[in-house]
């Protein structure tokens, strides 16, 4: 199943949850299984009900064939589920507004139940004083214990709302790094291309919006695999995160720099001109030319170069366009012989 199907359907049967005849099919599903229909087991049951993922369907039916249902394995089930499915299946800004509303839903539920319960005990007291004679044998015997059964149930619900908080917190930070993890280089600490794609959509967005020009710097280091040959991938790396610096120190908060792989890095420059992109490849061309990286074990310091593309974006075109343009600057760089920037203004 495709993963806007997924969500569709999961949407659709959040839905539904209003609907009487499906309440009442989990509400029945619990008392079957001998279960509180707290949050928890409504929120696996419903979904098991309305067939809203495979994952949750087979691990719930797998439970109930071996009859291993009840409240630790809906806990722990619970749990899996939830990260199954916001790791899975939602973006990061949905999943962690899915988390927000769940942990509001169980809050006003308990909201709810506790007005319900406090209306109640002022029943029972107006009860006891208006039918004393009558009544009292059955509040203390029947009805008050009935009573303090729910207020502990109330109670349990308050630390399962209190324990939820903190498994989203959890999951919020899971989340959160495993979407980081995702879109970074490990190498670099740089985005990557799949990160950097991403950020480029909004950037194209808010520049088409307010015609506002953006440019691209295609970066490539001169010879990579001589240095890799000569002094082992080991310095090749320490290579790589040195320029990765570079490119983090001449660039502003608003600026997208990444790793595409390999040698090959990009810089995306909004709300910059042809002009202030070109200072800006100058001065990391120029900084990476005259630093020497001193090498362990080897009494010569290691010098490379660095070649550049810069290319403006133009309106209504892809961000495919552009950088095919800043990597035929680039390569006409390298052509020139290399250690130099050009730009799409010298391919005319």
């Amino acid at each position: 199943m495709g993963k806007n199907r997924l969500i569709d359907r999961y949407l659709e049967a959040l839905t539904a949850a209003e609907s009487e005849n499906t309440a009442l099919k989990t509400l029945e599903k619990a008392r079957l299984l001998r279960v509180p229909p707290n949050p928890i087991h409504y929120t696996l049951l419903f979904d098991y009900l309305a067939e809203v993922d495979p994952f949750l369907m087979e691990q719930l039916e797998t439970a109930l064939k071996l009859k291993a249902y009840n409240d630790d394995t809906a806990d722990e089930l619970y749990q899996r589920y939830i990260t199954h499915l916001i790791s899975r299946h939602l973006p990061v800004d949905q999943a962690e507004d899915t988390l927000r509303r769940m942990k509001e839903e169980l809050e006003r539920w308990l909201e709810e139940f506790s007005s319900e319960h406090n209306a109640l005990r002022v029943d029972i007291e107006t009860l006891r004083e208006d039918h004393h004679d009558i009544a009292e044998a059955i509040i203390d015997k029947v009805i008050l214990p009935r009573l303090e059964a729910i207020e502990k149930r109330s109670e349990n619900l308050v630390r399962q709302v209190e324990q939820f908080a903190v498994q989203m917190e959890r999951l919020r930070a899971k989340l959160t790094s495993s979407y980081e993890e995702a879109r970074t280089d490990p190498l670099s600490t740089l985005l990557n291309r799949r990160g950097l794609m991403e950020a480029l959509k909004r950037l194209v967005s808010e520049a088409e919006e307010s015609d506002t020009p953006f440019a691209v710097i295609m970066c490539d280091i001169d010879h990579f695999k001589r240095i890799n040959d000569n002094y082992g991938h080991t310095v090749g790396d320490s290579v790589i995160r040195y320029v990765a610096r570079v490119l983090k120190n001449e660039t502003k908060g608003q600026d997208l720099v990444a790793r595409l792989g390999g040698e090959e890095f990009v810089v995306v420059l909004p709300n910059t001109s042809y002009e202030g992109a070109r200072h800006v490849a100058e001065k990391i061309r120029e900084t990476i030319a005259n630093k020497k990286l001193a090498v362990r074990l080897n009494n010569k310091p290691l010098r490379f170069t660095l070649s550049a593309g810069v290319a403006m974006w133009r309106p209504g075109e892809s961000i495919e366009d552009v950088f095919e343009r800043a990597d035929r600057a680039l390569y006409r760089a390298k052509q020139q012989g290399r250690n130099r920037v050009v730009g799409g203004a010298d391919l005319l």
